[in-house]
């Protein structure tokens, strides 16, 4: 059954406060455990979990572009890019993934990235998020098996 679009008039993306980090590590914590849990061993999810504490998204803030999306009130995803133009997370609640908002993040991410007049931008792709990337613009560059378990896929886009 496909998932009706949101209107992008409902969703509202603006960049990250630092008092937003609590509300983002719950959020990237929860679809780990969720969406990503079904493509990763136990102990890759655990790895992820603990680097996405509020603190570390923090830190992060420093130096990377973080975006957030709300519809309504309600913190509904986020993303990052770091200033060497790598996607550092991108992450939905599980209930809107498939409505629009993934892309309306990306572009953002995107257009953040160009500023730092680079040609291209980077992603390392869980198994079941590469389709989207590819469905908007990314090549799969290679395969990589983890450490801890799982594979994911580098993916790069010409800006």
């Amino acid at each position: 059954m496909m998932r009706p679009k949101l209107r992008e008039q409902n969703i509202k993306i603006r960049k990250f406060r630092v008092s937003d980090a609590s509300k983002v590590s719950r959020l990237v914590r929860g679809t780990l455990k969720t969406v990503n849990a079904r493509e990763y061993p136990k102990k890759t999810i655990q790895m992820f979990v603990k680097y996405f504490s509020a603190q570390n998204i923090k830190k992060d803030s420093k130096t990377d572009s973080i975006y957030l999306a709300f519809a309504g009130s309600k913190l509904v995803g986020c993303g990052k890019v770091s200033r060497e133009n790598w996607i550092g997370m991108l992450f939905l609640k599980p209930r809107y993934i498939g409505k629009g908002i993934g892309a309306l993040l990306l572009s953002q991410l995107e257009k953040a990235a160009k500023k730092h007049k680079t040609k291209a931008i980077h992603a390392n792709s869980a198994p079941g998020a590469l389709r989207f990337y590819i469905k908007h613009g990314f090549k799969k560059v290679k395969k990589i098996k983890k450490d801890t378990g799982g594979i994911a896929y580098v993916v790069k886009k010409k800006l």
